[in-house]
């Protein structure tokens, strides 16, 4: 069961490092809804793929009462996904873990 989450992560992020984020003319990001490595990723980590397409290309700012959803520029886009990959592995898998 383990093992399978390992795969099933590292598989994830495989394929979010080939999604293709398109840039828009207003300065922001989007992705293909139709994207197979955003459908792929999305069933691997368990997540809606409209969901995980809004967090990807665009980021959210809360201050006191309010919250801004803004999107994000392409560089931004990939470098988030990337920061999201590192993270994702690193909370899924502590160094120092044992394998059994």
């Amino acid at each position: 069961e383990q093992q399978l989450f390992l795969f099933s992560v590292l598989a994830a992020i495989l394929h979010m490092g080939n999604i293709e984020f398109n840039e828009e003319r207003n300065d922001s990001c989007s992705i293909n809804s139709d994207n197979e490595h955003l459908l792929i990723a999305a069933k691997l980590l368990g997540l809606e793929v409209a969901q995980l397409q809004k967090w990807l290309c665009h980021k959210t700012l809360k201050a006191r009462n309010e919250t801004v959803v803004m999107s994000l520029k392409q560089k931004d886009a990939f470098a988030g996904m990337e920061a999201f990959c590192e993270t994702y592995l690193r909370f899924s898998f502590p160094l120092g873990r044992e394998a059994s």
